[in-house]
């Protein structure tokens, strides 16, 4: 069966007879160069991602105590450059816990204990340069459309010195491999909103969103759940292409089609915390036939690996059982032994190569500090003016406050001693009601936006301090328009202070 795009077939033929070669001469990607052990350059090289005894451990608050519930236990594994690899497991076997913690997004409240490397190098801060991660909840900001998202994300995110057209056909060529050209103009909405994206369309916007830098390490979580086969198998496909092309591809995948299964190039099996299985497809289906768990004829792979490695109600005991008894062969068979090789030789590496240069990216430009902020309170004031329930909430609290205000005081002669009293008055509860009620307001806009910012500020995007001076940007922008209109339009007639300097 042929996908649109490039044959399935076509994908298989070329990781079986090694043609990568021909694969990334004849697409856009250039060629990755070899490693060596004087330079470290994984934007050029590819990535290879291996990690040793690697166990993760949960916050857990008690009564009286905190403690620490473990979720991954010691597990060991390597994915290597030009790798397609669907982490998969039961629901609760730690699959998103330990793609956050090979991602360097874990969060807070999460010990990580063991060692990761990107190409022999331990993980840090430059996770946010040379990786991508999709993740499992699409948070956006429901006011902007699909082409506003896009181009802000695009200018905060790629080399400041493209240009407007590079940019735009950078942005278009994304939309139109994802289906989502004929949306461009759609608002995102939020849940509840009408003619707005579905959820479908959605996963593919956060796709899209991260395939913008072109990242040679991509993390997903779960990228095919809420999608129709279709839309499913197209964005595996664009991951098996970029796969060919050299890239590094993570992602969990919940109960994909044998059709979906066959794309990817290896499978990590994970089950209560600890790896079952590492190795191609194939090899992991004559592993469970050896220990006599055989896949029946014409079944899915993948349902039959999640079936067998679940925790049945009723039968905890014996499942766990089951479980135990396959890590453990997996541990003393041969495919764990070759996982081992690649461990031991990216550490290797790591030791080899620990006074050799740092790159990260080669030749790149961030933009500057001040063209963050343009746009971080541009989008933030869009936001705030094309939420209308919102703003007429505001409006009609500003004119019922200025009509108050303007009744108690009317007839006001300020030319008098009584008078002068009286707009001082007024001032004071002008000057009281715009100082207060935008200080209470943020106790409700700061939250919203919290998960948001986290994603953001977790991925690099900004610091904190931007995000926050943002925000008031655009509250003071809006309230200064807001105010001005109505309180010089129903208060300062009333209080007799039209030709006052003051008022």
């Amino acid at each position: 069966m042929e996908v649109e795009g490039t044959p399935l077939n076509d994908f298989n033929t070329s990781r079986e007879d090694g043609n990568l070669d021909t694969l990334q001469q004849s697409g856009s990607t250039p060629l990755k160069i070899l490693r060596t052990y004087s330079r470290w350059s994984p934007m050029e090289e590819g990535v290879t991602l291996a990690w040793n005894d690697l166990s993760v451990y949960a916050n857990v608050k008690e009564k009286s105590s905190k403690s620490y519930k473990r979720i991954i236990t010691e597990v060991t594994g390597a994915i290597r450059s030009g790798s397609l690899v669907a982490l998969m497991g039961a629901s609760g076997s730690g699959k998103s816990t330990l793609m956050a913690a090979l991602a360097y997004r874990s969060a807070g409240g999460v010990l990580v204990e063991g060692d990761i490397l990107i190409n022999g190098r331990p993980v840090g801060d430059y996770m946010r340069h040379i990786s991508g991660f999709m993740h499992q909840e699409d948070i956006f900001i429901g006011s902007l459309t699909v082409w506003e998202h896009m181009s802000i994300m695009a200018r905060m995110k790629l080399d400041r010195r493209i240009n407007d057209r590079e940019r735009r056909f950078k942005i278009c060529d994304i939309l139109k491999q994802l289906g989502l050209s004929q949306c461009m103009n759609t608002r995102i909405g939020v849940n509840g909103d009408s003619k707005v994206l579905s959820g479908g369309e959605k996963k593919r916007l956060a796709f899209a969103t991260e395939l913008l830098t072109d990242p040679p390490l991509l993390f997903c979580d779960e990228p095919t759940t809420g999608l129709d086969a279709y839309s499913a198998q197209k964005i595996v496909t664009m991951m098996n292409m970029m796969s060919a092309a050299g890239k590094t591809i993570l992602c969990t995948i919940h109960q994909p089609s044998s059709e979906i299964f066959a794309m990817f190039s290896q499978v990590i099996l994970l089950a209560d915390g600890k790896i079952a299985f590492m190795g191609s497809t194939a090899n992991a289906v004559q592993f469970f036939d050896k220990l006599g768990c055989r896949c029946p004829n014409n079944y899915n792979p993948a349902d039959f690996f999640i079936r067998t490695l679940a925790v049945s109600p009723g039968f905890e005991d014996s499942s766990r059982q089951t479980i135990k008894t396959i890590c453990n062969q997996f541990t003393v068979s041969d495919y764990a032994k070759e996982v081992d090789v690649v461990v031991q030789y990216e550490f290797h590496m790591g030791r080899a190569s620990e006074h050799s240069s740092f790159i990260v990216r080669t030749n790149f430009k961030d933009i500057f500090f001040w063209t963050k902020l343009y746009w971080l309170t541009y989008r933030s004031f869009i936001d705030i003016l094309r939420n209308p329930a919102v703003q007429s909430l505001r409006i009609l609290q500003k004119i019922a406050i200025a009509i108050m205000v303007g009744l108690c005081y009317l007839g006001t002669d300020a030319l008098t001693q009584n008078g002068i009293q009286s707009v001082q008055g007024t001032l004071f509860l002008l000057v009281t009601e715009n100082t207060f009620t935008p200080m209470y307001s943020v106790l409700a806009a700061f939250p919203e936006d919290l998960p948001l910012f986290l994603r953001e500020y977790r991925s690099g995007l900004y610091p904190a301090g931007l995000f926050y001076i943002s925000k008031n940007l655009a509250m003071v922008i809006a309230v200064i328009i807001i105010n001005i209109y109505v309180y010089k339009t129903l208060v300062r007639p009333r209080v007799g202070s039209n030709h006052q300097p003051f008022g």
